[in-house]
């Protein structure tokens, strides 16, 4: 059979293979977006927070993760959306989780973090004409 040291010396260099290769990358990040949003050409009131705009936000989140990880693999969690509220009446909070099997979570957050401020609008025949401006975004 194999010696002792022969063993010993096979357990360590498993260890040390095993000690020199990177942890796999599985990041994601839960993050509230604080976003504006405005019918745009128009000047109707802005559109309640509706399944449906919940789901175009998570499009969004999916669009914009994928310009810093492969498209493919970007998966986006349960998106919810309340509002509009604040003082003029147009304020939404946005809450979802992205990432992709290619960062980190710490990556994931500063992807995210990253996009404020921006102006997004909505998909064409999406049935509103929303505006939005991501105003801030936080991660945990």
């Amino acid at each position: 059979m194999f010696s002792s040291k022969f063993t010993a010396t096979l357990l360590l260099a498993v260890a040390a293979v095993s000690s020199a290769t990177p942890l796999a990358k599985r990041g994601d990040a839960t993050c509230t977006f604080s976003v504006s949003g405005f019918n745009f050409p128009t000047t109707e009131p802005p559109v309640p927070a509706t399944p449906s705009v919940a789901a175009e936000w998570k499009t969004f989140v999916g669009e914009m993760f994928s310009e810093s990880a492969p498209p493919e693999s970007v998966v986006v969690g349960e998106t919810t959306i309340t509002g509009p509220a604040g003082s003029t009446g147009n304020i939404y909070e946005v809450i979802t989780t992205v990432g992709a099997p290619s960062v980190t979570d710490d990556e994931a957050k500063t992807i995210v973090t990253g996009w404020a401020p921006r102006t997004i609008f909505s998909e064409p025949g999406s049935g509103d004409n929303m505006r939005w401006h991501i105003d801030s975004v936080s991660c945990a």
